[in-house]
């Protein structure tokens, strides 16, 4: 599947959008027999094939009027030659900003839909296991804009996967059971809806900003911020600069990576960035790196009195940044304001030792 936010990034300084809906359109576009099987998904019962193109929303975009246009009539003769249906009342022209796949696209960047954000704002407290699936799935949507969602939603994750397990995954009626969530439980929700308050718009960095990335890590979780600075000035600390934000990233860690060295738990947010964001990372002006000096002298060179097995898994994620244009810098604990308060804040129903001091 494409990446969406790749996809979202090629929209970067379009001016006029159009999306149109097409009556039927599973039915109107018919898949290609040899990628049929490339389209195909595993359910529990068995695997199915699609025959027809999963997709019917359109969207067109363009830096310019004439461009949009000239992309519009060549959509519309597109569409005239292979006899296709447009729903008239699902189509929309000459907008500024278009919503799709559920988020609002601009030429600028992306934001989250208003209404969706105060309609998962004013949800009551889930009283069954379906409300509480459907919260954790609609919030989850949004976790790019929402510093921390990882360690502040895991409480009720880990309730609905209990309850998912004890009803049975095939039994989907049982969803409608009821279900009374702990007071951590609920702290835990109605921090979620905080944070979905406080979404904050993300931008498509320009090729000539520079692009800050800031990690950090606690015993259970950690957290990567990347920023734009679009006028970079050597003479201010990086918390004076203005940045915009591009995307957060965070999570908790599970089964064997609670038992990892704490170097291995710095280490890995810087990894883990470099890998996952490598599409937003490798680019011809590189990135600055800020984290705590300790972590890079582990990734880069692992000291010997480490042992063997420590050593050697941080030298195969070395392994993994030697692709990209970057540099690093140093900062204190106190100065790095966004990952180190996002990594430290203290989420409802985490234990006290997953918060260092």
């Amino acid at each position: 599947m494409p990446n969406l936010a790749v996809v979202s990034s090629s929209v970067r300084g379009a001016k006029c959008f159009a999306k149109f809906d097409m009556i039927k359109g599973f039915w109107q576009l018919p898949l290609d027999v040899d990628r049929q099987e490339l389209m195909s998904f595993m359910t529990e019962d068995t695997v199915y094939t699609p025959t027809r193109v999963p997709q019917d929303d359109v969207i067109i975009f363009a830096p310019t009027v004439e461009e949009f246009l000239q992309a519009l009539k060549e959509f519309f003769i597109i569409l005239r030659d292979r006899r296709l249906k447009l729903s008239a009342a699902k189509s929309s022209l000459f907008q500024l900003e278009a919503l799709w796949c559920g988020k609002l696209i601009s030429g600028s960047g992306v934001r989250h839909d208003p209404e969706r954000v105060d309609a998962l704002s004013a949800l009551p407290v889930p009283s069954t296991v379906a409300e509480l699936q459907y919260f954790v799935c609609a919030s989850n949507w949004l976790h790019d804009s929402l510093p921390d969602y990882a360690r502040v939603v895991a409480p009720l994750q880990e309730r609905l996967g209990l309850e998912r397990k004890r009803i049975g995954r095939r039994n989907k009626n049982a969803l409608n059971v009821a279900v009374t969530l702990t007071k951590a439980e609920v702290t835990s929700y109605n921090d979620v809806k905080t944070l979905i308050k406080a979404s904050v718009p993300l931008v498509f960095p320009s090729p000539t900003s520079e692009l800050v990335v800031m990690t950090d890590a606690s015993l259970t979780g950690w957290s990567i911020v990347v920023t734009e600075v679009q006028a970079w000035d050597d003479s201010l600390p990086v918390d004076k600069q203005q940045h915009r934000m591009v995307l957060c990233k965070g999570g908790t860690f599970k089964d064997s990576q609670l038992n990892w060295a704490i170097v291995e738990k710095e280490a890995f947010p810087i990894v883990k960035a470099c890998t996952d964001l490598e599409y937003l990372l490798q680019r011809e002006r590189g990135f600055k790196l800020f984290c705590d000096h300790a972590n890079l002298i582990y990734v880069f060179a692992p000291h010997v009195e480490l042992k063997k097995h420590v050593r050697d898994r941080l030298q195969r994620w070395a392994m993994r940044l030697c692709g990209l244009r970057f540099t690093i810098e140093h900062v204190a604990g106190e100065t790095n304001v966004w990952a180190d308060i996002v990594s430290r804040w203290k989420p409802s129903g985490v234990r006290a030792a997953a918060v260092r001091t």
